[in-house]
């Protein structure tokens, strides 16, 4: 990816950080809730004991839920724009 195409992605996500919080909350949108967070916890197994790297990870509900599910995993957390740094919480 170029320098220009970065900034794009960086820029247009720092944009949208917070409205993409009001729309994923603290449990994931409806899609995520019925869809895809079902397939991933499944995906995922028994954590317990392994570091988990929530790599893209938004907002970061799904490691906050992973944590409040399993105090014992320790994670980290991964995203490109700053944006999203101000709208989510460490866990």
């Amino acid at each position: 990816m170029s320098n220009g195409a970065y900034d794009e992605t960086r820029d247009l996500w720092n944009r949208v950080a917070d409205d993409w919080r009001i729309q994923v909350g603290d449990d994931g949108d409806g899609n995520r809730i019925l869809n895809s967070d079902p397939v991933l916890w499944q995906f995922a197994g028994d954590v317990n004991g392994r570091t988990v790297l929530d790599a893209g990870c938004g907002t970061g509900y799904l490691s906050k839920k992973l944590h409040d599910r399993d105090r014992s995993c320790p994670q980290s957390h991964y995203r490109l724009p700053r944006g999203f740094l101000r709208s989510i919480s460490y866990h």
